[in-house]
């Protein structure tokens, strides 16, 4: 949604049918308005039931009225940056950007420069808005410290189109991970519900629906196993945030070098040779790299699969680790 539609949209009251959650709701009932900007509504506090705040899930009641009366916009003041970005595709609607670890993806959280959508700023100048003026043309996120594939959108028509297939499941997210331990199994499915950490806020951690966690789910494969660790794929199902690193650590099975989720102190000292032990104690880069993405073009409907290999501060992890 662009900042004159929002300052046109003061208020809106919509009369639920029932039977279906407040923010799809609003979605569907606000012309191009994005759920992610729905979400930091209720978030915010401006999306009320019946004069109630409305919960995130919530659903509504047939009858119930929803009101919103959306906060105004930041005015988008991202600072352009000529900051090197490696891009592997481009055309008029959407980039595919191989990001490197380190790079924080968008402003916030005391973060104002710097990042890729600086340097995207730059690179091309205007971005989709649909995903709200704090991350203009990110369809979808990764960890400062995560490396890899990343979707940008250079449309609204493209945003909504690309997030919808994230929704759906109908794009494909794979990363390859190098985790501490040897799993029992060489393929297994883990579905656990994510949220915020309920004692640790900056983390998330696996947390009961009924406690705030969202349902997520993820597949891993090992393709590789050595004395202290192994390497896996990581096939996103759902998108949740941290979500593969908050996975297998629930698992049991860490990411290597994760200072947030992995116990890096500790599992590094179990490794008996010094050298290796004081370089990867030095090393604050989980092993996690996003390799393939694929998904349909919004407008032409074709499909587009991309690849990207471990870059070499990941690569130095799998060779510390082989040698452990």
């Amino acid at each position: 949604m662009d900042d004159a539609a929002a300052d046109e949209l003061e208020c809106r009251q919509i009369t639920a049918p029932g039977n279906v959650r407040v923010d799809v709701l609003l979605v569907e009932s606000i012309p191009d308005v994005s759920r992610a900007l729905v979400q930091k509504w209720i978030a915010a506090g401006v999306v009320q039931v019946d004069g109630e705040l409305a919960r995130a899930g919530a659903r509504p009641r047939a009858g119930q009225i929803v009101t919103v009366t959306p906060p105004p916009l930041r005015p988008l003041t991202l600072e352009a940056e000529p900051i090197p970005l490696r891009i592997v595709y481009e055309d008029s609607d959407l980039l595919v950007v191989d990001k490197c670890a380190g790079m924080v993806v968008h402003p916030g959280a005391g973060v104002h420069s710097g990042t890729l959508v600086n340097a995207l700023v730059f690179y091309i100048g205007e971005l989709s808005s649909a995903g709200g003026s704090d991350r203009p043309g990110i369809v979808h996120r990764l960890d400062k410290d995560t490396s890899g594939l990343l979707l940008v959108a250079r449309n609204d028509f493209a945003h909504r189109e690309l997030a919808l297939q994230i929704a759906t499941r109908t794009a494909g997210r794979r990363y390859i991970a190098i985790v501490w331990g040897n799993p029992p199994w060489d393929h297994a499915t883990i579905q656990a519900p994510i949220g915020r950490d309920p004692t640790h806020r900056t983390r998330m951690a696996v947390v009961p629906e009924d406690e705030g966690g969202r349902p997520a789910e993820t597949l891993i494969d090992v393709e590789e196993r050595m004395p202290l660790a192994c390497v896996v794929r990581a096939t996103l199902r759902t998108g949740r945030t941290h979500q593969i690193r908050a996975h297998c650590a629930y698992a049991g099975f860490p990411i290597v070098a994760d200072p947030v989720y992995g116990d890096a102190r500790r599992r590094v000292q179990t490794i008996r040779d010094p050298a290796i032990r004081d370089r990867l104690s030095v090393i604050h880069r989980q092993a996690l790299h996003a390799c393939d993405l694929s998904f349909t073009h919004p407008r032409t409907g074709e499909a587009l699969t991309f690849h990207s290999d471990p870059p070499p501060d990941w690569q130095e992890i799998l060779e510390l680790m082989r040698k452990a």
